[in-house]
């Protein structure tokens, strides 16, 4: 369910578009951009887990000031990416409302800077919370309302387009789910002329889990990811434009691949499960033929910081 910070210093970042009856809107981040503004970079965020109170620590990390520190990054880039995406879990535990108030504070820096933050949902997010900073702070423009309040959102660049999905199934429980109605909705806009010759980059936060029994009415011990993995990759497999498949849940930066697409596993920001892992966000750079991730580490020290990822379209 993605919800969509606008910039407070533009009359608008975001230029509508309708495709087409029962269908998402797409959002276009470039039509609208201040100078210096790279419309085909993106700033992906994931795990943020942002506290009512911004004193909380957890695993020995101050998720707030973590916040604070990758904001100060961003902003300090030699060109504005054209968008901010943080890919669920933005609130601690339970989903607090007063957690997602503290995380519009957090990232105020971003929208006064002109920079559109989206924000989807994890397991830890909590729906109704959520809509209500939504309906406070925030703006739904861009999002296909479904099924069970599930959204997503189409965001089109100039090299690529982003389909933000809402995977999140039942709150605080730790698998996630596509489901069948934003499934459908997914197939249809991945065929639509009008984008079926685009490359295509999935997010969403929970990470795919191909053993997953998709029928069972009680996912099997171990799994925590997407629990109808398989329908997904059916999907989206056997379109060739879809490029690459982003993640976060797990807290881990790590690349595979699968037939050629790209699976991408976003690093935590607001902490880390293994001291092993890094805390931090990838600056992400969209070519034509495909796409660059530098891993940009909260700590600027840390042994994995500046690494990068070159995916090449398949």
């Amino acid at each position: 369910m993605p919800m969509t910070i606008r910039p407070v210093t533009r009359r608008s970042f975001l230029q509508m578009t309708a495709a087409g009856a029962g269908a998402l809107m797409a959002s276009r981040l470039w039509a609208d951009v201040r100078p210096l503004t790279d419309a085909n970079r993106f700033a992906l965020f994931s795990d943020t887990h942002i506290n009512a109170d911004p004193l909380t620590i957890s695993r020995r990390c101050n998720m707030a000031d973590q916040l604070n520190t990758a904001v100060r990054q961003v902003l300090a880039l030699d060109a504005t990416p054209a968008a901010v995406l943080i890919n669920g879990d933005c609130a601690h535990q339970t989903g607090e409302a007063g957690d997602y108030v503290q995380l519009l504070k957090l990232t105020a820096p971003l929208s006064n800077g002109g920079l559109p933050v989206c924000c989807a949902l994890g397991n830890h997010d909590q729906r109704d919370r959520f809509w209500q900073a939504d309906r406070t702070n925030g703006d739904r423009a861009g999002s296909q309302r479904l099924a069970e309040d599930r959204q997503m959102l189409l965001i089109k660049s100039p090299h690529a387009n982003w389909i933000v999905l809402d995977t999140l199934d039942v709150p605080r429980a730790v698998p996630g789910r596509v489901g069948e109605a934003q499934l459908r909705l997914l197939e249809r806009t991945l065929d639509d002329p009008r984008h079926a010759s685009t490359p295509t980059l999935i997010m969403m936060h929970h990470n795919p889990e191909p053993t997953a029994d998709p029928a069972a009415t009680q996912p099997a011990k171990g799994v925590i990811g997407v629990l109808d993995t398989k329908p997904l990759f059916d999907v989206l497999l056997r379109r060739k434009h879809v490029k690459a498949v982003f993640f976060g849940h797990t807290h881990k930066w790590e690349r595979s691949a699968i037939e050629g697409m790209h699976l991408v596993n976003l690093p935590a920001i607001g902490y880390p499960f293994a001291e092993t892992q890094p805390t931090g966000w990838i600056d992400f750079r969209i070519a034509e033929k495909g796409a660059k991730g530098t891993l940009v580490c909260i700590d600027p020290k840390f042994p994995k910081a500046g690494e990068t990822i070159d995916l090449a379209w398949r």
